[in-house]
């Protein structure tokens, strides 16, 4: 909930009378032990006063010990004197110097907002404002759905490539139906050459004048994956979403295809989640088979299933702790997917897929290891493939994130 900060002389030289701006440091992997943001309380090393206020959000590993952490919209303040503020807390909470940084308790954290609100009431609205929960910012409903399947679809495509899923948290919603990718900082580099040299080669393949389309390029060190993020319904109409992971130096491509599982009351009031199919899933299942067939036919390397085309079942619920995080879900093959629509069935024959019903399905972490290190994924040349499945995907009302990793140069 809440960071302290100390700042000295150098820094609050370049942060007077200042409000609005940003810095970043490296932090201990130890010290920042939440990837949410948190409220940051600046104290002046010399007079030891609050005098700013803003919000600290985890960013990227820069070092095998240290992660950044980016200090965001800052607010000068009236100065508080932190003697004024312990005075506000218990004796069991008295942990507020500017000899010791760091994350605070939940407990900690509330008595030092109480406080300040105390000495200050105005502050109130910037620290509601500053410990927002930014999953809300997703929406609510379809749109937070979609909103959260495209997140996360993102954050399965940085993963694979090997590419820290921090810039995640850096996300703010864009403005009308225009992809979630838009809301990424930096979105349309075009002005960066390995950015103009991906679209050149990956960014007509979703290409049509009612599609809406959205690129960029991640980096880290000495790797990078070029991402599209295409839609033609507006947000809130699109029937889900497509991931297609293309690694160039395999020639090797997976499809996973977004499901939403729903709360439903079981006897004795417990809670689970469960897919149930629509009229929808009989053609998707057959797209997807024809894709699969495709790949059968080809050669290449040896894996351990031949279909490139996967299926995710995930919890629909937009409210996320941790922007970076994956949602949980299960992942199945196709196959295997399509052998569960005969055997997972409840007591009236309706079909029912959750955790309950199915004994072994892949979790985000075994899913990532199969991919990187080639046991699943398509055989032989794929581009066209590609091509293919991301146009139908778009025509059936899908939205798609595309996500290319490229050869290393």
């Amino acid at each position: 909930m809440v960071v302290i900060i100390t700042v000295d002389k150098r820094l609050a030289s370049n942060l007077w009378g200042r409000s609005g701006s940003d810095y970043s440091e490296a932090w201990r992997f130890s010290e920042v032990h939440r990837r949410v943001a948190q409220v940051a309380i600046l104290i002046d090393e010399g007079d030891q006063t609050v005098r700013w206020l803003g919000r600290a959000v985890p960013g990227r590993r820069v070092s095998t010990r240290d992660r950044l952490l980016k200090i965001q919209e800052l607010e000068r303040i009236d100065p508080i004197p932190t003697s004024a503020i312990r005075q506000y807390w218990t004796d069991e909470v008295g942990r507020l110097s500017g000899e010791q940084d760091g994350m605070l308790t939940d407990a900690e954290g509330h008595q030092a907002v109480d406080a300040l609100v105390a000495i200050n009431p105005h502050l109130a609205s910037i620290i509601q404002r500053l410990d927002r929960d930014d999953a809300s910012l997703l929406g609510s409903g379809a749109r937070g759905e979609l909103r959260n399947q495209e997140r996360d679809a993102l954050g399965l495509v940085l993963t694979l490539a090997n590419i820290d899923r921090a810039p995640l948290g850096d996300w703010n919603p864009p403005g009308g139906d225009i992809p979630f990718l838009a809301g990424m900082p930096g979105y349309v580099e075009r002005e960066d050459a390995l950015v103009d040299h991906d679209l050149h080669r990956f960014g007509d393949w979703a290409h049509n004048r009612q599609t809406r389309v959205g690129w960029q390029t991640f980096r880290e060190g000495d790797r990078r994956v070029f991402v599209m993020n295409a839609n033609r319904s507006a947000v809130e109409h699109s029937l889900g979403v497509d991931m297609v992971y293309y690694n160039e130096t395999r020639d090797s491509f997976v499809l996973v295809q977004y499901k939403k599982m729903r709360p439903e009351m079981q006897k004795g009031g417990k809670r689970a989640l469960r897919y149930r199919p629509d009229e929808r899933l009989s053609a998707e299942v057959e797209r997807m088979q024809r894709i699969n067939e495709v790949c059968a036919a080809a050669g290449g390397e040896y894996r351990l299933n031949w279909g490139a085309s996967w299926l995710k079942l995930c919890d629909p619920d937009p409210a996320i702790e941790d922007p970076t995080a994956l949602i949980r879900g299960m992942y199945f093959a196709l196959d295997h997917f399509r052998e569960l629509l005969v055997t997972s069935r409840g007591p009236q024959g309706g079909i029912r897929i959750g955790y309950d019903t199915v004994d072994r399905h892949l979790s985000n972490t075994l899913f990532i290891d199969l991919v990187r290190d080639g046991w699943i994924g398509s055989r032989g040349p794929a581009s066209d493939q590609i091509k293919a499945i991301i146009r139908e995907s778009l025509a059936s009302g899908r939205a798609v994130l595309f996500g290319v990793e490229p050869k290393r140069q």
